[in-house]
């Protein structure tokens, strides 16, 4: 699953800088940018991946903040697909904003538990609980 993960995030991360970036680049096929029902649609899409990698994770029943993270992780993108579809010349900032903080949450929740898998494996036995 590990590997699943890491070349889907990033495929996300790396067509969400084209998405925004593009534009400013001149490489993307819409020099105006995608509108906010598109990145609405867009934050959908990789909220079912991710909610998809949340029952994965709970299936193999290890790393309980892997399992909370990718949690989290869903409800972010989630808000942000609202953010997105709610806004009338931008993303709602209030409601991104929350998304931002519970994406924090989530970023905090997975660093642990690469860092607690790394420590674990260097030491051969159970240092950190993940």
């Amino acid at each position: 699953m590990p590997g699943v993960m890491f070349l889907g995030w990033g495929v996300f991360f790396g067509a969400f800088a084209q998405l925004y970036m593009g534009s400013t680049l001149k490489t993307a096929m819409l020099h105006a940018g995608p509108t906010l029902s598109f990145l609405g649609w867009y934050f959908i899409f990789w909220a079912v991946f991710a909610f998809l990698t949340f029952i994965g994770s709970i299936v193999a029943k290890k790393w309980i903040m892997m399992q909370i993270g990718l949690g989290l992780t869903t409800i972010m993108l989630i808000l942000a697909a609202i953010a997105h579809w709610i806004g009338v010349s931008g993303a709602n900032p209030g409601l991104m904003l929350i998304a931002g903080i519970v994406g924090l949450a989530a970023a905090a929740c997975m660093g642990y538990t690469a860092f607690a898998a790394y420590m674990n494996g260097i030491a051969k036995k159970t240092i950190l609980p993940a």
